[in-house]
This record gives structure tokens, sequence and C-alpha cells, in this order.
């Protein structure tokens, strides 16, 4: 069972950032939504563990209107902004109403951590649970473990 994330993000070159970075990892299915209005198409037609919006899109449009979208539209799908800042306001609004906000630098095995124990804790379920701890806990176990013997 992997993890089917929605990444909304410009693509620079054909590709997005973050979807790259994430594509390393087998346990994970990315799928890049590169606008807020294919966003919308993808949330519309499949069921996604997370979505990840980084705060800058194409269109002048922001991450806050990604997580907006979902909420407003009854979708609670877990949802992670990547930014280097957001503004007060902001990050009130999305943690208040249970999104999360990472800070992590994209090429850092972190960013994979933080986003699988995001994906594991929204199970609601015991089974689905269980399958996504079981998916993702290996990974998590050997990226800590390269992480501590880097220090």
């Amino acid at each position: 069972m992997k993890a089917k994330l929605l990444i909304v993000e410009k693509e620079i070159e054909g590709k997005g950032i973050v979807q790259s970075y994430l594509s390393q990892y087998e346990e994970i299915d990315p799928t890049l939504a590169n606008s807020f209005e294919n966003f919308i198409k993808e949330i519309s037609f499949t069921r996604f563990d997370c979505v990840i919006a980084d705060y800058n899109l194409a269109g002048n449009r922001k991450g806050t209107e990604v997580f907006q979208y979902l909420r407003e539209n009854g979708i609670s799908t877990p949802f992670i902004i990547l930014t280097g800042y957001l503004g007060e306001e902001e990050k009130i609004m999305i943690l208040r109403d249970g999104g999360r906000h990472l800070r992590t630098q994209i090429g850092d095995d972190k960013l994979f951590i933080s986003i699988a124990k995001i994906i594991i804790e929204a199970h609601t379920t015991e089974e689905t649970r269980n399958q996504m701890k079981e998916t993702l806990q290996c990974r998590i176990d050997q990226l800590r473990c390269k992480l501590e013997s880097n220090v």
C-alpha cells in the first residue's frame, strides 16, 4: 500500500521539485498538480492520503488557497504547506483548521519523515493506520539511522 500524495507546485523545466524529491521513495505515489485548477481536477476524482502545497503557486495563487478549498468543500485530507516563511495570520488559520506547516529544505530526509508521520497519524481506522505504518515505518527508521550517523 503506497501513500498517495497530491503535490501542488509550479513546474520548473517540466518537473515539480517536491514531486521529484519524493519520487525517490518507493513507499510514495506522488501526483503533481501544477496549478490550482489542476489541483481541483485531481482532488475531485482521486482520494489522496495527503496534499502538499508550496506557498507560491502558478498564476499568483497561494498554497493557503488550496487549504481553504479543501476545508470549504468538506475534504479532510491532511494538508501540509511548504514554505520558508508564512505570515502569522495564515499560519494560525492553517494550524487552527488542522493543517501543518513545514519549513524543511527539499532534499532533506527529515521532510520525508515528517510527511510519513503526518500520513500515519491521519488514518482514522486502526487497520488502515497499521497498513500505512507498516509501509512507511521501515523507511523512517532507515532515514533516522542515516541522519544520526551523519551527526
